[in-house]
């Protein structure tokens, strides 16, 4: 038979507890109430909302969060084939994960094309695991040494 741990919780109580704590709607919410003053001047300053753009295998689904809780214009997430998601506004593109391919040379690209044309939007940068290989824009002549990384 098991043991209650000090306070009352099971163990898979716990691990319940602090796997919710993970998901990301719920760390989007925390940290728009924890930090909404501070971040008040960037929510409010695109009249047609804000761009989303990132890479990483949670990004897709931090993006969706910032979807449901702000105005967001549009956006780009690069995540690994398996870490997509069905997004209002936002673009995902796949790339490979952890060894960089022409996809995430091509998604990458895209996301910068996407920042520069849209340069006066305010931009939400989301970062998650693996994002160091996903954004891959090599100078030239490193891109010209990599058979992977050819169009």
């Amino acid at each position: 038979k098991r043991q209650p741990l000090p306070g009352g919780l099971e163990e898979v109580e716990i691990a319940a507890a602090e796997i919710a704590v993970l998901v990301p709607g719920r760390l989007v919410r925390a940290a728009l109430t924890r930090h909404g003053d501070r971040l008040a001047g960037v929510v409010a300053s695109g009249r047609d909302g804000a761009l989303v753009v990132g890479a990483g295998k949670g990004a897709a689904r931090i993006a969706a969060a910032l979807e449901s809780e702000l105005a967001i214009a549009g956006g780009l997430m690069i995540v690994p084939p398996g870490y997509a998601c069905v997004l209002r506004r936002v673009r995902v593109r796949l790339a490979r994960h952890p060894v960089p391919d022409r996809r995430g040379l091509a998604a990458t690209r895209a996301l910068l094309d996407l920042l520069q044309r849209r340069s006066r939007d305010p931009v939400w940068v989301v970062l998650t695991g693996g994002a160091s290989s996903l954004l891959v824009a090599p100078a030239p002549p490193l891109l010209a040494e990599s058979p992977r990384l050819h169009a």
